[in-house]
């Protein structure tokens, strides 16, 4: 699509160029515009909208969701590990990711404290604490929340990032961001209030979906908008540190898939036949 419009990039403020005026949303009958920095290699979709309702959709039917029913798969099978940390290591390279970061980062598991944000069905909150770490989990949407403390223990609490100032005057040694920066509004504000609650020299562990593996052609290929409001590179993450004057060190998940080799189809991204919204209008 050839166009001529475009939008500051709220990443490294660079222009981003549209390059798709219609595309399908999570939810019916909604549409969303497409930008991309070729500046930092950052996708972003507009307009923003209200996402609460459909989260708590989601949380309400997530056994049945795609992408989603395999959290509760994890949900449901997790107390019946011996080390439900190796089990979802094994199972997710998301996981298997954080815990990488974890062993990198964390001296003394009884002492650091730790806080997941965008803890959701909390199996791996739950997972950490059964590891011996020290980790809260905390989300915003209630059902989630009160799904996690009845099943897992009091190891949540349903909050907003805007009040983790006043509900943890002690600072933490991490914070974990296991796909969760991508649904942020304001990647840059977020992490700056997120130093806020870090104690000197602690650590934001980030996990996202990585455009950069991506041909550069492909319009989205994550999670439809406004789930997934921005699709971020490699370049965008380094964007984002230097602004926030943050050491920054990647992931190398060479030894996960060697043993866990997953094929991605890049033709089924580059097609004209979309992704189909997941929810309809009713939210059904």
């Amino acid at each position: 699509m050839e166009n001529n419009t475009y939008e500051t990039c709220l990443i490294c403020n660079d222009s981003a160029k549209l390059i798709h005026n219609d595309f399908p949303g999570y939810q019916r009958p909604s549409k969303f515009k497409i930008y991309w920095c070729k500046n930092c290699n950052t996708s972003f979709s507009l307009p923003r909208i209200d996402t609460s309702n459909i989260y708590e959709k989601i949380y309400k039917n997530v056994n049945n969701i795609p992408g989603y029913n395999r959290y509760w798969h994890y949900a449901e099978n997790i107390k019946n590990e011996k080390e439900p940390l190796k089990y979802l290591c094994e199972n997710e390279d998301i996981y298997w990711a954080i815990n990488e970061g974890l062993r990198l980062l964390v001296k003394d598991k009884k002492t650091s404290r730790i806080l997941d944000i965008g803890s959701g069905l909390g199996y791996f909150t739950y997972a950490l604490n059964m590891e011996g770490y020290n980790a809260i989990g905390i989300d915003i949407s209630k059902e989630a929340v009160n799904n996690a403390i009845s099943r897992f223990g009091n190891f949540f609490l349903c909050a907003n990032t805007s009040e983790l100032e006043k509900l943890f005057p002690n600072k933490f040694d991490v914070i974990i961001l296991g796909e969760l920066i991508e649904h942020v509004d304001l990647p840059v504000e977020f992490i700056q209030s997120l130093k806020e609650v870090l104690k000197p020299n602690g650590s934001i562990i980030i996990t996202t979906p990585n455009k950069s593996f991506y041909d550069e052609d492909l319009v989205w290929a994550t999670e439809l908008p406004p789930l997934h409001l921005w699709w971020f590179s490699e370049e965008s993450i380094k964007c984002l540190a230097s602004m926030e004057n943050m050491l920054l060190r990647f992931i190398n998940f060479g030894s996960y898939y060697n043993r866990k080799y997953n094929a991605i189809n890049m033709d089924f991204f580059r097609s004209n036949s979309f992704p189909q919204p997941v929810l309809n209008s009713d939210g059904s």
